[in-house]
């Protein structure tokens, strides 16, 4: 007696290729994440280049680095903020500075974060200025040393904390200018 067994794929044969397309699928997401990992830190070091460049050029202007704590001698603010401030402001003789200068930097939306207002920040005699904080691409604050850096002991020390959002003094993930 013969078989007559109808055209088709076994159940093996298409766990089979379900496997072989699982296998492949998990090697994508695998190199599509390890890209992204790698374009997010290559612009976080384009970054941390214009922020270094930006502070070149300001310390040009005023012959030093700015303050890392401190707006136009006013209050206590993070270094993000100092950042924030002095890299975009705008520099009047006689309004809020010695020179005319600035700003260094134009800032992208997801470059800064809200982050406190209400002051005087650019001494035109009117309060309700905005400050933010200068972040990096994974929403950390940038750390700013000015004052005691410990690395860079002639200049200033610039740190973003990387994806884990962690110091590791410069180390494991973090991107510093040391």
């Amino acid at each position: 007696m013969k078989y007559d067994f109808k055209k088709g794929y076994t159940l093996v044969e298409m766990l089979i290729v379900m496997s072989i397309i699982g296998v492949l699928m998990a090697m994508l997401i695998t190199g599509a994440q390890t890209a992204r990992t790698r374009s997010q830190k290559a612009k976080a070091l384009r970054q941390m280049d214009a922020i270094i460049t930006a502070l070149e050029m300001y310390r040009e202007d005023f012959l030093a680095y700015p303050p890392d704590d401190t707006i136009n001698g006013i209050g206590s603010y993070s270094s993000s903020q100092c950042l924030y401030f002095y890299l975009g402001a705008t520099f009047v003789k006689g309004q809020n500075s010695s020179i005319n200068a600035g700003p260094y930097m134009q800032f992208q939306g997801n470059e800064i974060t809200l982050n406190g207002g209400g002051g005087d920040f650019n001494g035109d005699g009117v309060a309700g200025d905005v400050l933010y904080d200068l972040v990096d691409i994974w929403k950390n604050p940038i750390e700013y040393d000015s004052d005691s850096p410990s690395f860079n002991t002639e200049s200033y020390d610039l740190l973003s904390l990387g994806v884990n959002g962690t110091s590791n003094s410069g180390g494991g993930d973090d991107i510093c200018n040391w």
